[in-house]
Order: structure tokens, then sequence, then C-alpha cells
């Protein structure tokens, strides 16, 4: 397997992994269900604060697909997945530390002295949760809902691809660096255990990291933050630190505005205008439902939470 290869599939590879390796965690239906309730609770919170200060809250990916599809969680999902507009964020942080910040930690490139990931992620403070990727960093070992920017995209097309190539040049070393910085027998064993690709995924991510060091991941994540942002109007926008980065979630931006609502856990939520669009790009015919083994995973290892009364 090539180099291209593995970056053209790494979550496909690390997806076999974390369904095939015996160091995750699987929790049981019960348990699994007292966690996303638990996630359902932070998204409430997050919620009101944004209603109060005129901000639209989209929920998006798997939890947009779980609203239209199941009116709820897709049942063996545990993620809470959001977004706003970049100009909304502006607004969003100022709220966060007025109203949010004693329950819980707003990690984001470009606001937190150390940032662990391209995105804002929004961490309950009396929880636990250590994933593979995240080793034992205390800061982010907390359970969270993540958060992704909508930002304006340059309508010319030449200008869009030269732009988008490079952001997308700075997830994947920043990606890099940071499973670089993370690195540990545990990870090791993890990958070097699910087979030939999951191997060499880990060798080229381990070896780029390596190369890119001389910068911390967290430098490398506000630097890609920054790169992602288009001050000037658009007719485009782009969920760059999305699933399929910055050339891959494109829409007009009447397809992701103003959004509709839909039902999730008997919770009225926003999602994007033109879902129909924007869940197809993701997941193809996505109202079939995929089999166990194709089922996305992540890699828990250990978790602990409280419920509000």
């Amino acid at each position: 397997m090539g180099i291209l290869d593995v970056i053209k599939h790494s979550k496909d590879i690390a997806g076999t992994a974390t369904r095939t390796s015996n160091q995750i965690t699987r929790l049981d239906n019960e348990t699994l269900r007292s966690f996303q309730l638990y996630l359902l609770d932070i998204y409430k919170d997050v919620k009101k604060v944004c209603d109060h200060y005129g901000i639209k809250l989209y929920v998006i990916g798997g939890t947009a697909l779980g609203a239209v599809r199941h009116h709820g969680f897709i049942p063996w999902d545990d993620d809470i997945d959001v977004s706003m507009t970049r100009d909304d964020f502006e607004i969003f942080k100022g709220a966060f530390e007025k109203e949010l910040s004693d329950k819980y930690i707003l990690n984001a490139p470009n606001y937190s002295p150390v940032c662990f990931r391209r995105f804002p992620r929004i961490l309950k403070k009396d929880s636990f949760y250590r994933s593979m990727e995240d080793g034992n960093n205390e800061e982010i070992n907390h359970i969270s809902i993540d958060l992704f920017l909508i930002e304006n995209t340059p309508d010319n097309q030449f200008v869009r691809a030269l732009k988008g190539h490079g952001c997308n040049f700075l997830f994947l070393v920043s990606s890099a660096v940071y499973f670089f910085e993370n690195r540990s027998d545990e990870v090791k064993k993890f990958f070097w255990s699910a087979g030939e690709k999951a191997r060499v995924y880990y060798a080229v991510k381990t070896c780029a990291g390596a190369v890119f060091s001389f910068m911390s991941s967290s430098k490398w994540f506000c630097l890609a933050d920054k790169a992602v942002q288009w001050k000037r109007p658009s007719d485009n926008c782009c969920m760059a630190t999305g699933r399929k980065r910055y050339l891959g979630e494109i829409m007009k931006r009447e397809q992701w505005f103003p959004g509709v609502e839909a039902d999730f856990e008997g919770e009225k939520v926003l999602i994007f205008s033109d879902y129909d669009y924007y869940l197809r790009n993701l997941y193809h015919d996505y109202m079939v439902i995929p089999p166990e083994g194709a089922r996305e995973a992540h890699t828990l290892c250990e978790i602990k939470f409280t419920r509000k009364d």
C-alpha cells in the first residue's frame, strides 16, 4: 500500500483497527444509552446559550443523519457533532466565558493556550473520557461534543482549489504531528495488531509527524485555522474541518442556510436547508442501515460520567 492510498483511506483503516481491536472499550446497550443522554444534556446547555445570544447551532454529520433517519441518535452512535458559522463562533467565545465556563472547557485553535484538534471542542469538566488518539492528555480527557465551523469559500474555482489543497495539507501535517506527539506502546500495539494496512498507516503518520515536529501540533492547528478563513463575501461556504476536509464539503450558501428543524430525541434541532444533498455527499444512500461491520466506531479506552439530577 502506497502513501497516497494511506492518506486517501486513512479513516477506513483507522475504523477497521477500532472495530477489531481488543484494546477498545465497547459499551453495553444500557451504558451507551446513558452516554447518549449525557451528551444530549451537554447539547442542551450549549443550545440554550446559543439561542440566548442569537447564534444558530446546527447538528451535523452522524447527528444530522440520526435526526433524519432515526429522529434521535443512530442506535450505535456515541457522539454529537454541531456546527455554526465563523462569525457566530466569534460571538460564542464571549458567551461561553460568561455562561458555560464554570461547567465546561472550550478548547479551540487560536483561543486556547494549547489546542488539541483542528476544530473546537466543548468538554465537560466533571467527566473522564480517554481515547486512543488523545492518550493521557488530562486537559482534554473529558466527554465532549465537537464543533465544526462553516467558512466563506472563494467563488473563483482556481483560488478555491489552491486554498483548499493548501489547507488540506496543513490538516494532514497537524494531524500527523499530533499523532507523533502522542505515540505510545499502546497506540503502536493498536495498529500493529490490525494488519498490514494499519501498520503502514502507523508508520506513515509517525514518520510524517516526526518530519514536521519542529513545530508543535497546537501551532500547526492554529496555522490551519487561520488558513481556512476567508473574510470576503461569497456565494459558497464549506465545512473545512469536516470529514471530507476543505474541498469535500462545499455547498451554495442557500443550501446551508437558514436551515430546517428536525426531531432529535424529543428536541427540535436545526439541520442544513439542503440536508439531502449534504447527507448524500457524506453517506451516499444515507437511509440504508449499514451492516454491523461497516459502522463507525470511536477509539474509547476509558469513560466515567455523571448525569444531571
